[in-house]
């Protein structure tokens, strides 16, 4: 019965943050709510798993009627009901490498897998390589255990590569490995360094593209990545797959140079 509540914040925070977190409004956990039996007034909404991250935060992972949410002390971080910038970006990456031979991407952050899910649709090239930087242990045990009805054994595929750190982290040590690098974080500012842009500058093949979703337009952002050395373009696309499509996340484009079709030989 402890799995089936849960504080009122938390029920107004799933259902009201898709809209109002993309509308760039900041939906902090309030401290003093009633508890109350959500069998008794809706559909369940159970918490699946929990941890603690190593910056002290706590991850939860929430479902109600199939829909899973991923919670970050109390804010949203991602959902299955709205998902449809992760696929935009995707397709912003993917456009230019379609004939090469040997792409390879790098996904800062595992999350819900739907930024991997499509990066798998676009890209079927049998020697393609997806590699997922995700520091947290849990969150990809999560996927096998709750989670594998969305895209069943994704994990292993032959193309799919964990590493349990970040993807600066990663960066770091693949220099001019990448036809793409994918970021993203809509629940809070995007903090870069202009040492970690230029990782992720020096770990891109020529013409490679640093992608990264965000929640709204950031000129301190833009700026890093420019003195990184990337060309820089921002592009507002719908933040949901479904629905109307009056919210908008914003996807900042890093180039290093132009791409030349069979340079990953």
């Amino acid at each position: 019965m402890e799995n089936k509540i849960m504080p009122f914040f938390a029920i107004f925070l799933i259902f009201f943050s898709i809209l109002d977190k993309e509308r760039g409004l900041d939906l902090s956990p309030r401290p003093e709510f009633s508890i109350i039996n959500i069998e008794y007034s809706m559909k369940p909404i159970t918490k699946l798993a929990s941890t603690q991250l190593p910056d002290g935060s706590v991850l939860d992972l929430w479902e109600r009627d199939g829909f899973h949410f991923l919670l970050k002390d109390g804010v949203q971080v991602a959902s299955s009901f709205s998902h449809g910038s992760n696929a935009s970006a995707v397709a912003i990456a993917t456009a230019p490498i379609k004939r090469a031979n040997q792409p390879c991407f790098l996904v800062d952050g595992l999350e819900l897998g739907y930024t991997v899910f499509s990066l798998m649709d676009e890209i079927q090239r049998e020697k393609a390589s997806f590699v997922i930087a995700e520091p947290c242990v849990e969150l990809v045990q999560w996927h096998e255990k709750y989670l594998s009805e969305v895209r069943p054994g994704f994990l292993h595929d032959p193309r799919i590569t964990v590493e349990t750190t970040t993807g600066v982290q990663v960066a770091r040590k693949n220099a001019k490995t990448y036809h793409g690098i994918l970021c993203r974080c809509v629940y809070d500012r995007f903090q870069l360094t202009i040492a970690e842009a230029s990782d992720y500058f020096a770990a891109l093949k020529q013409g490679g593209l640093l992608v990264i979703t965000i929640a709204r337009p950031d000129t301190r952002l833009v700026k890093t990545l420019q003195k990184a050395g990337f060309e820089v373009s921002t592009e507002a696309v719908p933040a949901s797959h479904k629905g109307k499509q009056n919210s908008f996340h914003t996807i900042v484009l890093g180039r290093k140079g132009r791409f030349v079709p069979f340079a990953s030989r």
